[in-house]
């Protein structure tokens, strides 16, 4: 059987995940606002193409784009757009 197609040539069955990904990713995004994580900051990113050009936006470590959004092909697609500070980590004091 084959998967259906739409006009991307993507399977649904990813096209359906990367929109539940997109959910996900705002939800992180508020929560990595609020909560800061200890030592790491985090790079909000965002892709004006994806979603068939409604755009998203995925948190990262690092400044090397990995667009989870169009593929193999566009990996490099998308720009930092916020940078979200991590909270210095408190070192045990002795003194």
């Amino acid at each position: 059987m084959v998967a259906e197609r739409v006009e991307t040539g993507c399977p649904v069955a990813y096209l359906t995940g990367r929109k539940e990904f997109a959910g996900l990713s705002d939800e992180m995004t508020t929560a990595a606002k609020r909560f800061a994580l200890a030592g790491i900051s985090l790079y909000q990113f965002e892709c004006s193409m994806a979603l068939d050009n409604r755009g998203a936006t995925w948190l990262q470590m690092d400044e090397g784009t990995r667009n989870p959004y169009l593929g193999s092909s566009m990996l490099g697609c998308g720009e930092v757009i916020n940078v979200l500070p991590g909270i210095e980590e408190k070192g045990d004091s002795d003194e």
